[in-house]
């Protein structure tokens, strides 16, 4: 459902787009154009482009068993290029970039910890979810109004993600005896083993390559026959991720991302 969300929020941009920027090339009272920019032949999208990015983004990592839910946001940047090629008033293009998409973002939350003696003990435990990079490879499909080009675009996204799991008892010294298995109640799995005597203080982290899907649409705006302004809308999948904290698995984890970005280009 999140992803049909998604898909209607980036065709209703395209579609609210079209005519605001149909009808703003001339002024109805005089005929007079108000853009710079008034082509004396057809415009043609072909050619390849280069360009560069700038937007937020705001998502979720959510495990799949609903625990230690973390919602961030970041700014995010980079370069893109790509190439068209138009056939009447369809265009046809495919599309890569790589760009910094700098979040981290905690969430703590209380618990229990089971001691094999002392029973439940009171704990804190905190899951915490970072991103430094983020590419993206698309195929995209948009219908030409001269200088306007409305688009649908999607394919593969790919970058990295660093997971930290910490887990600290309130109370250790009321581990008597034994070793105990971690379990809590409002985290992720609790990890690893508490001996007689020792503080129950652990942090563990994990970076892994990530993988997954994206969709979105937007406008590109011809400025000349050579400069470009965008706006657009990408949401990104990953739909499972999985991280080993201490030695032990956690659930899987599903991270959703919401991007909304402006851009400028330069045609060859």
């Amino acid at each position: 459902m999140t992803s049909l969300r998604a898909l209607a929020l980036a065709a209703g941009l395209a579609l609210l787009a079209s005519p605001v920027l149909a009808d703003s090339a001339f002024n109805s009272g005089s005929g007079m154009p108000l853009l710079a920019f008034a082509p004396t032949s057809a415009f043609t999208w072909s050619g390849f482009y280069t360009g560069y990015y700038a937007g937020g983004d705001f998502g979720e990592a959510k495990p799949k068993d609903d625990t230690g839910h973390v919602d961030f946001n970041a700014f995010t940047t980079g370069v893109f290029g790509g190439v068209n090629y138009q056939v009447g008033s369809v265009v046809f293009g495919a599309e890569t970039e790589i760009g910094l998409n700098n979040f981290s973002k905690s969430q703590s939350s209380t618990g229990t910890y089971h001691d094999a003696t002392a029973g439940d003990l009171p704990a804190t435990f905190t899951n915490e979810e970072s991103q430094s990079y983020e590419g993206r490879v698309r195929a995209r499909l948009g219908f030409a109004l001269n200088n306007v080009l409305l688009f649908a675009a999607g394919g593969w996204t790919y970058g990295d993600a660093k997971a930290t799991y910490s887990r600290n008892v309130t109370d250790s010294t009321l581990v008597t005896s034994g070793t105990s298995t971690g379990s809590n109640s409002g985290g992720a799995a609790g990890l690893g083993s508490l001996t007689i005597g020792e503080a129950d203080s652990m942090t563990s982290s994990q970076t892994k390559m990530i993988s997954g899907w994206n969709i979105g649409g937007g406008v590109d705006y011809a400025l000349t026959n050579n400069w470009t302004i965008r706006g657009e809308y990408i949401y990104d999948q990953f739909p499972s991720v999985k991280y080993v904290f201490n030695g032990v698995a956690s659930p899987k984890v599903e991270i959703n991302e919401n991007t909304f970005r402006m851009a400028i280009g330069y045609r060859f």
